[in-house]
């Protein structure tokens, strides 16, 4: 039977090895579903003060992370753990790339299972790996491999080993488990069903974040589940006028709201448009690409030129 493992840790001996570079920053994110859900973090047994080798142990698995004694690599991580199924233990070894300019920050790793390597960049990697059971009914575990980015632009990438092939199954936003030096995880919730849910950070208007939920397919590949309308929420106080539609791709005028008035935006595409009701309960709709211009108006403006209360981070 396939058990289910979630490898984290902290431990001051690789405080300077793990380290993020920024603290983690999420505007506007909605709340989780049911974090209760999320696969449970193993115990940590703490190593000897005098050692250079820190071991993390459950059940099921032991986890050693060390200082690497290779000229390319800082340091490594790695277990034994049977995640193709076929009874037998794989050695799962995670190794981390010196930073070219002496930083104490990942930007580049080599994943080994066995004798198969794969190579994967990325921004601010917490060089560890989590295994994880995305579908339960099947025979396979899963690594998964998180990263902070420039600026808290959560990221993890997941692996499937086969017997024969080390492959990527696909690159998220969100983060899983444990943050490094932290007590609190990453948003991601991976239940065993088959679907990851998680906080993508949307692409239309401003800095805001969306429950987003990935499907692991039988051809090994994390397909994103569309939704027709996401929610945004936002109040917001109109500093001009804005001209609204009754639907999306209509030319039929719903209401003009004007400057001063109160305002919540309700939903989005994520693409192009997006609805705004207005005090008195009414919803229209108006049209926009990106953060960038919003069309359809007297003037083709920023978005930040019709409202107060946006997000803007970077």
């Amino acid at each position: 039977m396939k058990k289910i493992t979630s490898i984290v840790f902290v431990t001051s001996l690789l405080i300077p090895f793990l380290a993020g570079c920024t603290e983690p920053r999420v505007p506007m994110k909605p709340e989780p579903t049911d974090t209760s859900i999320q696969t449970p973090v193993e115990n940590i047994v703490e190593s000897p003060a005098d050692s250079s080798t820190d071991v993390i142990s459950s059940d099921d698995i032991t986890v050693v992370i060390t200082d690497s004694n290779e000229d390319d690599y800082r340091v490594q991580a790695s277990a034994e753990v049977d995640i193709n199924g076929d009874g037998k233990k794989d050695t799962v070894v995670l190794k981390a790339y010196k930073n070219e300019y002496g930083y104490d920050d990942t930007s580049e790793y080599d994943l080994f299972v066995n004798e198969i390597k794969i190579n994967e960049e990325g921004e601010s990697i917490n060089p560890m790996f989590n295994i994880v059971d995305i579908k339960r009914n099947d025979k396979y575990l899963e690594i998964a491999v998180s990263e902070e980015g420039p600026s808290a632009d959560y990221k993890t990438t997941f692996f499937r080993y086969n017997g024969e092939e080390l492959k990527m199954l696909g690159r998220i936003q969100g983060y899983y488990g444990l943050f490094p030096e932290e007590d609190y995880s990453g948003d991601m919730i991976i239940d065993g069903s088959g679907t990851i849910i998680t906080y993508s950070r949307g692409e239309i208007l401003q800095t805001w974040f969306y429950e987003d939920i990935y499907e692991l397919r039988e051809n090994d590949e994390l397909v994103n589940i569309r939704k027709d309308l996401y929610p945004m929420k936002t109040d917001v106080t109109m500093l001009k006028d804005l001209k609204t539609v009754m639907k999306r791709d209509s030319q039929k005028e719903a209401f003009t709201l004007k400057a001063g008035e109160k305002a919540t935006i309700m939903e989005t595409d994520n693409k192009s448009w997006v609805s705004i009701k207005n005090a008195q309960g009414d919803i229209g709709w108006f049209y926009t690409q990106g953060y960038d211009i919003i069309y359809g108006q007297d003037e083709d403006l920023y978005p930040t030129d019709y409202f107060e209360g946006l997000s803007m981070a970077d």
